[in-house]
């Protein structure tokens, strides 16, 4: 979530549709958590279709892997789950409080500014695993800060798949944002975002792959807060002080089989090179903790 920014153009403006008329085929009994935020997201008011403020040029690279035998990143930190008995997630969903930024210390050298994002979505997180649909909010430390929706069908390697940030919903910092992905093909994501705070309908659209050659698996569900690389310079930008991001009422599920909550599985902390000689520290570190609605996933930066 980084680079130029652009107006969209025709095949970014092509990539988001409609909404599907019909609703995730969730089931209250192997789905609690999913149906939760099904059900919160639509008591905000009816979906509608958001429009594309700007495109962001892609990424290099998704998941950085770190130097340590642990299971570090460079560039993310949160929590990933796995399917079990053979399924592959259809169903991701997530809330959190948008961050208040934290001023930075100082200025960056190269002229980049602080950000993060943070975001629910499947896969990338191998070498093999190209392709990566995810939703949620970019973060962007200024005069005043940016609190953006984005959605993004990153493919490793693919220029033309950069985010697409909305216009729609507003958000504030410590509002509470609700997100919902459902991976109806490997090719086509239906999305839906609310700020649960605001008095405005939450959005709703169908998100379809730049590049229909490359297959979403669903062979992963991840809640993450990610320190953004710039395109150009392929350097990472500086990591906004976003405090503390809890990821509540944050499950994955497939068709017919019990929901995996965040944090079932891996935990990622963000690491990064400091000094010399070279050491890594860590600069975002998760947790998992138990609130009154179930398991949580807590990124403190560091």
């Amino acid at each position: 979530m980084s680079g130029a920014w652009r107006p969209p153009a025709a095949d970014a403006r092509a990539r988001l549709a409609p909404p599907p008329d019909e609703p995730p085929p969730l089931d209250e009994a192997l789905h609690p958590v999913l149906a939760r935020v099904w059900r919160e997201i639509l008591s905000c008011g009816t979906p509608q279709t958001p429009g594309i403020a700007a495109v962001l040029d892609a990424e290099a690279g998704g998941y950085l892997p770190g130097g340590t035998c642990l299971e570090s990143s460079r560039n993310w930190s949160g929590a990933r789950a796995v399917p079990v008995g053979g399924q592959r997630f259809r169903f991701v969903a997530g809330g959190w409080q948008a961050p208040r930024l934290a001023p930075a210390a100082a200025p960056d050298a190269a002229g980049l500014d602080h950000r993060c994002s943070v975001w629910i979505g499947f896969g990338g997180h191998r070498l093999w695993s190209r392709a990566l649909p995810q939703l949620g909010t970019l973060h962007i430390a200024g005069a005043p800060d940016r609190h953006l929706p984005f959605v993004q069908w990153w493919i490793r390697g693919n220029p033309r798949s950069g985010a697409l940030i909305l216009d729609r919903p507003r958000i504030g910092p410590g509002e509470r944002v609700l997100c919902f992905l459902w991976l109806r093909s490997p090719w086509q994501a239906a999305i839906w975002l609310a700020n649960a705070n605001a008095r405005t309908p939450p959005v709703a659209a169908c998100l379809r792959s730049p590049d229909d050659g490359v297959p979403a698996a669903g062979a992963s569900a991840q809640w993450i807060v990610e320190r953004p690389r710039d395109p150009r310079t392929k350097a990472l930008h500086p990591l906004a002080d976003f405090g503390t991001v809890v990821f509540g009422d944050a499950a994955a599920g497939a068709t017919g089989v019990p929901e995996r909550p965040a944090g079932a599985d891996r935990l990622h902390r963000m690491i990064a090179a400091t000094g010399l000689p070279r050491r890594s520290r860590c600069i975002a570190a998760p947790r998992r903790r138990t609130g009154p609605r179930g398991p949580l996933v807590e990124v403190t930066f560091r």
